[in-house]
């Protein structure tokens, strides 16, 4: 296979969901000229392809590698930014918080205004029982992009601190962007409880129902 056509058959086997067919194809690139000549030298992008397809299909010691070996590459730039982030992503899938910890602030060193890396600070500092500073991060993430997902998972950390008049208000955030955010229903539903507020925790209670058993027709006629 020639290099054009690697790359080509790469990505579109990844896209299409042939993890394998892609790594092969990205692997035979990585040993082709010029990925590896001394003008050249190896392609970033190509690595984090393959980390890309190494992750999808749950290979995250080898998706690591080549994430690591993208940033080696090119420790700049929007390369190297991707990277961090997609290795963070792992590191969290893998319960090594701190790790991801550290890939989401160089990723912020490199991008400040990236809101992804915040909230995925965010995540890592929640999982890792850092409640402070993860509804720091959720906040600095929502001051960049509003989104029902941040708001939801600040309302986690709230809930965790026990403060749960402030994850009430949060989790009511991410349902007025997401009304069909049933985690959000349900866990809005778990905190008016423990506020002795069982009429609402009931109601939300009978929307996650609404809403599941609507999936659950949506998917059985798809």
């Amino acid at each position: 296979m020639n290099l054009m056509r690697a790359c080509y058959f790469g990505t579109l086997t990844f896209y299409q969901g042939d993890y394998d067919r892609a790594i092969a194809d990205y692997s035979e690139l990585i040993q082709v000229e010029p990925f590896q000549s001394k003008k050249y030298g190896p392609n970033p992008a190509v690595f984090f392809n393959r980390g890309q397809a190494y992750r999808h299909k749950g290979e995250y010691d080898k998706a690591i590698a080549d994430f690591t070996e993208c940033i080696r590459l090119r420790p700049k730039g929007a390369d190297a930014v991707q990277a961090h982030l997609n290795r963070a992503d792992v590191f969290l899938m893998r319960g090594r918080y701190k790790e991801a910890v550290e890939d989401c602030t160089e990723t912020i060193r490199l991008d400040s205004t990236n809101a992804i890396a915040y909230l995925g600070r965010g995540m890592a500092f929640g999982l890792d029982g850092e409640y402070d500073k993860a509804i720091a991060d959720f906040t600095d993430a929502l001051r960049l992009e509003t989104t029902a997902a941040t708001y939801f998972y600040r309302g986690n950390a709230y809930r965790m601190k026990q403060d749960n008049d402030r994850a009430i208000s949060d989790y009511t955030a991410a349902i007025r962007l997401d009304p069909l955010y049933i985690d959000a229903y349900k866990n809005r539903a778990g905190t008016y409880r423990a506020l002795g507020h069982e009429a609402n925790a009931v109601s939300d209670e009978s929307k996650v129902s609404e809403l599941m058993q609507w999936r659950g027709g949506t998917l059985s006629s798809s």
